[in-house]
């Protein structure tokens, strides 16, 4: 006869709103973090571009090489505070997931673009540039 005994786990899923570039639990509370498609959007757009990045979303192949360095800068600095905040909510022997999106290449001027954030980026150029009421909407 088979070992019918089996072990009781308890499991609780919480989809927690609000930034994850801030406090989300409290210290010592998590055993398992898990976070895809959502880290990879910045805390703020990087201070200083001004114009310079001609009102796109994110790095395109015209981006000069300045708007790179501020993305770059932004991102370090919001993911150490993300890595920073999850360690003080993990417990000890906790762990975490993490899915992000990415290049395949190191080069930010490769024409190797995520797609769905291209199409993202001009469907709310055109949206600024043609609003609902200029198109009897």
């Amino acid at each position: 006869m088979a070992n019918t005994k089996s072990k009781n786990i308890e499991c609780y899923i919480y989809g927690a709103p609000g930034s994850f570039y801030g406090r989300i639990f409290p210290n010592n509370s998590l055993h398992f973090a898990y976070s895809t498609s959502s880290i990879h959007w910045l805390s703020q757009i990087p201070q200083g571009l001004g114009k310079s990045n001609k009102e796109n979303i994110y790095l395109t192949t015209t981006s000069p090489p300045q708007v790179f360095e501020a993305y770059s800068n932004q991102f370090e600095r919001d993911f150490t505070t993300f890595l920073k905040l999850r360690g003080e909510e993990i417990r000890g022997g906790g762990r975490m997931v993490l899915g992000l999106l990415g290049r395949s290449v190191a080069d930010p001027t490769s024409k190797d673009e995520f797609k769905p954030i291209s199409l993202l980026a001009e469907t709310l150029s055109d949206m600024v540039a043609y609003p609902c009421d200029t198109l009897n909407c």
